[in-house]
């Protein structure tokens, strides 16, 4: 029953019922009720429920909105999929409540208005976000009809750098990445219980040490199939889920077979180096040798052309040494 109902019935009733004071008292109760009519017609409007299991739609605060908006927002809510989106965005956030077997729909109340735009998931696939109006025009009168709300600049902001940088709003990206999660985690069930499977007899025949670097050697395997799959769905997210699980098992072989490549690859270049040691010790030996027989000659050419022994100019060299030595030490230099 509205307010103008309300207002009417009480006359009738004081007037068939009581007295002149009574009827005094009820016209200024129905006076109340007919200034709140007045009110609700100006500040509120209620829509059928136009999709399926919608119930009657309360927007209150509808005075904040110019006609054109006003008239823009109520018949795109009344369309029956905007009207389904946005009981079920408005539901799941619990920021409205529910009076006399309707939605109410609260512009004054940001909460509401944050509840609408940022909805995810709809009864009828509503829009992630109060850009595009590809599944009901609502979300771009609601948008556009609010008062200035920071928050919802902020998120205007967001929504447009998603759309330029992927070509998708917040809402489809999140629901295009749920798809690859569901995926990548498919393929990683699979490929668990494959590698458990191929560790397994190996886990309950050993133990101690021996059990340990099986453990190991598993979560090893494990931690490589589900980082290469990751990696191959970043690199290809067309790729379905038998894909992926082909990609994972073959990954730990993969690395193993790359470890030992390059392990032998480290022991051949060490092996290179020692050798190429060895070279450089006996060729620096070599010369050393070299350098003293060249040294000997030439003293014994010199003691030769001085008619001394050789004895005799390695005693004369040692004496001009230790001269020398003296002298260095007297005047300081060492």
């Amino acid at each position: 029953m509205s307010y103008s109902t309300a207002a009417a019935a009480a006359r009738d009733y004081a007037r068939a019922m009581c007295g002149q004071n009574g009827y005094r008292h009820a016209c200024v109760a129905a006076d109340a009720l007919d200034r709140a009519a007045s009110a609700e017609q100006t500040n509120r409007a209620v829509i059928s429920g136009a999709g399926r299991d919608c119930p009657p739609i309360e927007v209150v605060g509808i005075d904040r909105l110019d006609d054109a908006r006003r008239e823009a927002f109520l018949a795109a809510l009344a369309e029956p999929k905007a009207c389904g989106a946005a009981l079920y965005a408005i539901d799941g956030s619990k920021a409205t409540v529910t009076r006399r077997g309707r939605w109410i729909i609260d512009l004054a109340r940001p909460a509401d208005i944050l509840a609408v735009c940022q909805s995810r998931r709809g009864h009828s696939s509503a829009p992630s976000a109060p850009v595009t109006n590809n599944h009901g025009t609502w979300a771009v009168v609601l948008w556009s009809g609010m008062p200035a709300i920071p928050a919802l600049a902020g998120l205007q902001g967001v929504v447009a750098d998603s759309l330029r940088l992927t070509g998708m709003t917040p809402g489809q990206c999140r629901d295009a990445q749920a798809i690859l999660d569901r995926r990548l985690w498919a393929a990683k069930g699979v490929v668990d219980d494959a590698i458990r499977k191929e560790y397994a007899p190996d886990r309950t025949r050993l133990s101690g040490d021996a059990l340990r670097d099986a453990n190991r050697a598993w979560g090893d395997a494990l931690r490589t199939a589900h980082a290469a799959g990751t990696a191959a769905q970043k690199e290809n997210p067309a790729l379905s889920t038998d894909e992926l699980v082909a990609i994972m098992l073959a990954a730990p072989a993969a690395k193993a077979k790359a470890d030992r490549e390059t392990a032998e690859m480290a022991a051949l270049e060490a092996e290179i180096a020692a050798e190429e040691a060895a070279k450089a010790k006996a060729a620096a030996e070599a010369k050393a040798a070299e350098s003293a027989r060249i040294a000997a000659e030439q003293e014994a050419k010199t003691a030769a052309l001085l008619g001394m022994s050789p004895a005799e100019w390695q005693a004369l060299s040692e004496k001009k040494r230790r001269i020398a030595l003296h002298n260095a030490r007297r005047t300081g230099k060492i």
